[in-house]
């Protein structure tokens, strides 16, 4: 399963990763998660609804938090195996709190 209904793509894998900063400086750093976002076939365009995520494996959400986050946006971490964390971040709104189940899909 993937987060997104349509076409998933990942637009930073996990690992070493290298990118230009908007100060035009070099960085190197550890990327330690994936970043995917919802995909059409070239030229079609994105709906609203696309960016609506549902929970890859489920779990008990254990943290919501709003604002900037260290560039993180609006995040939701569910625990979904003991040491096991997913992250969803950036989200442009929240429907689950703190304490709650979320099953798959």
């Amino acid at each position: 399963m993937t987060p997104f209904r349509e076409t998933n793509r990942i637009t930073s894998p996990y690992g070493w990763r290298t990118y230009t900063n908007a100060a035009g400086k070099t960085i190197r750093e550890h990327h330690n998660g994936i970043d995917v976002v919802p995909t059409r076939y070239p030229g079609e365009s994105v709906t609203d609804d696309a960016w609506d995520f549902r929970e890859v494996t489920g779990g008990r959400v254990i943290e919501v938090s709003t604002g900037w986050n260290s560039g993180r946006g609006t995040l939701i971490k569910v625990q979904t195996a003991p040491g096991v964390i997913e992250f969803y971040q950036h989200c442009a709104a929240v429907y689950v709190k703190v304490g709650q189940q979320v099953p798959q899909g």
